[in-house]
């Protein structure tokens, strides 16, 4: 099956109104397809305005159906100084 990769942290800290971009991640399929990144389909809910904990969802399906696990990076937005 592939393989997603978290670029970055799976664990972030932003404040409230501080604009949040979600560092990606990579897909690779090493038996078929090679990289398979730009078939990722994340769900991201995150809201910079409202103090809360959210997860940025990262799926992938190679062209022969399998899917890979699932992978969430999850963002807490705080209105305390960092």
């Amino acid at each position: 099956n592939p393989i997603i990769t978290l670029l970055g942290d799976s664990l972030v800290l932003s404040r409230v109104d501080t604009t949040y971009t979600d560092a990606g991640a990579t897909a690779f399929d090493e038996f078929f397809f090679g990289d398979i990144t730009s078939s990722i389909v994340t769900t991201n809910d995150v809201d910079n305005i409202k103090a809360g904990v959210y997860n940025v969802k990262y799926n992938v399906t190679d062209l022969s159906g399998r899917a890979a696990m699932e992978v969430v990076r999850t963002v807490y937005i705080t209105s305390e100084l960092i």
